[in-house]
């Protein structure tokens, strides 16, 4: 594992939150995404070029405004990271990568 990829992607995508840091949606997504960036495999999906964590957010909402009934859609904090993973295209290869969770749950529809 090149720890340095790994320490790129992580930087990479920090770098893109902190140009919104008050987007809480953006923030925790880039919170999750740093915790499974454990794999030199999931730091090249994140340095994917074209991906960037307002994609990721963009998908999420797209998922929630599908299921959209009477003005209203959302999804779970759980299956917003796990579309977001999807986005970049590592939800194959995180699954034996350890899942660093938070002490607080969060749900990233509740800031839109």
């Amino acid at each position: 594992m090149s720890q340095s990829i790994i320490n790129k992607a992580i930087a990479h995508i920090t770098e893109e939150m902190m140009k919104d840091p008050n987007d809480m949606a953006i923030v925790a997504i880039e919170e999750h995404l740093t915790s499974i960036c454990t794999t030199e495999a999931v730091a090249v999906a994140l340095l994917t070029e074209g991906k960037t964590l307002k994609g990721a957010l963009g998908a999420i909402q797209e998922v929630a405004r599908k299921r959209q009934k009477n003005g209203c859609g959302c999804v779970s904090g759980d299956e917003g990271f796990a579309i977001a993973e999807k986005y970049y295209g590592i939800d194959s290869q995180v699954a034996s990568a350890p899942v660093h969770k938070t002490a607080a749950a969060i749900n990233v529809l509740d800031f839109l």
